[in-house]
């Protein structure tokens, strides 16, 4: 997971801006040929693989007018491929707030019908622009542009002042470019490079819901409710302010549950340890209460200071920063068996972030390692408590104790594997439970803050 972007939306030229051939047409009869025969020669494990319902999850200026319940997740109805997806994108009517400004859109048309766009650096060449979204908010002037021709389809987005013409969108030197998607996300930089808002564009016909309302309960259950956009099926944020999830759904099936801060860098996080816990929280689409150092001192698995940051009040996520420097990396991976690897070398002045509960009385965050070149989840988990407790008791779903620990000074350290325990708790000397606090695993894999990210087309 790395950086902030934008999302937007696609339409279909009106006047062709390069005569006769349609690159993209081709482009699909190809992908289409090669589909039909993937599927002729794999035909047996294609429906075995639809009757187990398998989906792919992935790797780490418009508010909704009415707030929706959340939306039941069904079998589709139709099953259009992620080709046919992209290839709806691609040919949708323009959107934005500009659509209709027949005068703008010529201009625009014909101002990046010269131009030559840029991915991963390089240049393109020759390619048909198709323009698919074209808004103006109070922050920016946006566009988003399709290139067609060559191996595959690229997105374009450009920006400039929100007084700026179609002349300011080509001026500026930042190309924000990738690879076209059925869930198109992008961030649009003005004519600087400084990166002001994020567009999301979905295909025709699905619709986007934006949430920044996730949270726990007060018995520690995960929440968080979806509201629909009321553009429907594209969005754009302020890419400054920006702390949401967005769910995409097409014909009556979810789709996609992603963050819309896509391009958030962990290692960029150059701040406070206060600050990198509003960094990290925001980007999973919540709002945070204010936060609190608990606890900081030493840990004797590790050389290095380590900083414990929960909501007050609580409960909410709990984060714990190990390491002195300003910049952190964020453990999602659950530590592979075997010996520890060496380091290559690589330059790791970088601390070391996971993210766990906070409860009354009680916060519980499992321990970051460092693995090789990677930080991952150890086996251990680190609890903190204010309470005159003796012990510390993690428990599984039918109150079994599976680890204890003694409490000094606050902290306890217990051990056991993700997935064992369900709510850990602090009792007396005389086993007398004093607080308890429902255990998550708020960032293992592609779940973040008790959300699954996934992308299924």
């Amino acid at each position: 997971m790395s950086a902030d972007e934008l999302r937007a939306r696609f339409s279909q030229l009106a006047e062709k801006v390069v005569p006769m051939e349609d690159p993209h047409g081709r482009l699909m009869s190809r992908r289409r040929k090669r589909f039909r025969a993937r599927i002729a020669s794999v035909a047996t494990l294609t429906a075995a693989a639809v009757a187990g319902g398998l989906a792919a999850p992935t790797t780490l200026l418009n508010t909704a007018a009415v707030p929706g319940p959340q939306a039941d997740v069904v079998k589709a109805t139709t099953s259009l491929s992620r080709d046919e997806y992209i290839d709806r994108l691609i040919r949708a009517p323009l959107r934005g707030n500009l659509s209709g400004d027949t005068e703008m859109v010529t201009s625009v048309r014909k101002a990046f019908s010269g131009y030559e766009p840029k991915y991963q650096g390089k240049y393109q060449g020759t390619r048909q622009p198709v323009l698919v979204f074209l808004n103006r908010t109070e922050l920016m002037l946006q566009a988003v542009v399709i290139y067609l021709g060559g191996e595959q389809p690229i997105a374009l987005a450009r920006g400039a002042s929100a007084d700026g013409s179609a002349g300011d969108l080509v001026a500026g030197s930042a190309d924000s470019s990738a690879p076209v998607t059925p869930f198109l996300v992008l961030p649009v930089s003005d004519t600087y490079g400084k990166v002001r808002s994020v567009v999301g564009l979905a295909p025709p016909g699905c619709s986007i819901e934006s949430s920044a309302k996730g949270g726990f309960a007060a018995d520690g259950t995960w929440m968080r409710t979806f509201e629909p956009e009321w553009t429907g099926d594209y969005v754009t944020r302020d890419a400054r302010t920006v702390n949401e999830l967005w769910r995409v759904s097409c014909d009556g099936k979810v789709r996609e549950v992603r963050t819309a801060d896509d391009y958030f860098d962990s290692v960029g996080v150059d701040q406070s340890a206060t600050a990198m816990y509003e960094r990290v929280v925001r980007f999973g689409g919540v709002l945070p209460a204010k936060p609190d150092v608990r606890w900081q001192g030493n840990l004797p698995e590790f050389k290095n200071r380590a900083v414990l940051i929960a909501p007050n009040p609580p409960p909410g996520p709990a984060m714990l920063v190990v390491g002195p420097f300003l910049k952190a990396i964020l453990a999602t991976e659950v530590r592979e068996k075997g010996p520890v690897p060496q380091p290559t070398g690589k330059d790791r002045e970088w601390s070391m972030i996971a993210l766990g509960v906070a409860g009354e009385g009680v916060e519980a965050v499992r321990l970051p390692q460092a693995f090789g070149d990677r930080t991952v989840l150890s086996d251990q988990v680190f609890v903190y408590t204010e309470s005159d407790a003796a012990l510390v008791e993690a428990v599984d779903s039918s109150q079994k104790v599976v680890a204890k620990a003694e409490v000094s000074r606050g902290v306890a350290i217990l051990t056991f594997s993700p997935g064992m325990v369900e709510a850990i708790r602090t009792v007396t000397a005389r086993g007398a439970p004093i607080h308890t606090v429902r255990f998550a695993e708020l960032a293992t894999g592609s779940r973040l803050l008790g959300d699954q990210l996934f992308k299924d087309w």
